[in-house]
């Protein structure tokens, strides 16, 4: 291990990964898988990461990249952003979806096919933010595409909601 100071550096979030990762001279991107694997399987993660985050102080560099989120929204109109929120919003309808397609399974005709429909409607949030990213993403090349893809977002869960 190096002598240096430990200090959070290179952020994407907190730079507390980038931080480990400098002090331990390993990739910022390997303690950053760690700390995402261990805190989707325990709460314990997340609070050391919080903690480490209020104690270690934040080293500015000169020459630092500045990362941007891909929903980062300064630059696009107001109503694109609203949009796209809007039809994140429907991922809070998401239980209701999953608690009424419960009865699908009671019975199923076909194995395959209740498999199928288990496998959508519970990758149904991540399909949804994964959709809206990538209108984010797309907008500056694409502009009308990305303004449908929220729609179709809601499209698609409102019928999803009516058919239930």
């Amino acid at each position: 291990m190096s002598s240096t100071k430990f200090v959070r550096t290179n952020r994407i979030i907190a730079g507390v990964c980038a931080g480990i990762g400098e002090k331990l001279k390993i990739s910022p991107w390997i303690v950053r898988i760690v700390v995402i694997i261990l805190s989707l399987s325990t709460i314990v993660t997340t609070l050391i990461y919080l903690l480490l985050w209020l104690v270690i102080p934040y080293k500015e560099t000169k020459n630092q990249l500045i990362y941007r989120s891909p929903l980062y929204s300064k630059h696009l109109p107001t109503w694109f952003v609203v949009l796209n929120y809007f039809s994140l919003f429907l991922v809070l309808f998401w239980p209701i979806i999953l608690l009424a397609s419960v009865s699908f399974f009671d019975n199923p005709s076909s194995l395959i096919h209740a498999l199928v429909e288990f496998i959508l409607i519970t990758c149904y949030p991540l399909f949804l933010v994964g959709l809206i990213v990538l209108s984010f993403k797309i907008y500056r090349k694409h502009m009308i595409i990305s303004a449908v893809i929220p729609l179709i977002t809601i499209i698609l869960s409102l019928l999803l909601l009516l058919n239930i």
